[in-house]
């Protein structure tokens, strides 16, 4: 079974810096993991990197063949979006959502998606150090 944990930082939210991770495991072994960034712009909030993160993991799914996966977010903007609970209205994450909704689609991907609270999400300490790291070495609010 493949389990993947995403998370997603800004700081300041909006229009600061973001950070997004992945952890991507196999029968509880873990088989990938990626930290990531982009400096500060307009168009920067939390829920964008949450959506940055699953679109890292899609992209790394895609690139190994891996077809069907469960994936474990704190943002419950993401699990019920992804879900087709909530609908997206509107905000600076809506590019990145879509084009994750596109990419499922179009490789036919199975993904379910699971609420997890931020202090049971595995990504959650890979975003918080890189969010830290970048703002260490001269990104600031």
């Amino acid at each position: 079974m493949i389990e993947a944990y995403i998370d997603g930082q800004c700081a300041p939210n909006p229009y600061g810096v973001m950070s997004y991770a992945y952890v991507l495991k196999r029968d509880k072994q873990i088989i990938s993991a990626y930290s990531g960034y982009s400096p500060p712009d307009r168009r920067n909030s939390n829920n964008t990197a949450e959506y940055l993160a699953l679109f890292h993991l899609i992209r790394y799914l895609v690139e190994n063949n891996i077809k069907e996966a469960k994936i474990y977010s704190d943002s419950s903007l993401l699990v019920n979006q992804m879900n087709r609970k909530w609908g997206i209205k509107g905000g600076k994450y809506v590019h990145m959502a879509v084009r994750c909704f596109l990419m499922i689609k179009d490789y036919n991907l199975a993904l379910s998606f699971y609420y997890v609270p931020e202090s049971k999400n595995e990504a959650h300490p890979l975003a918080v150090e890189e969010l830290r790291l970048r703002r260490l070495s001269g990104y600031t609010d």
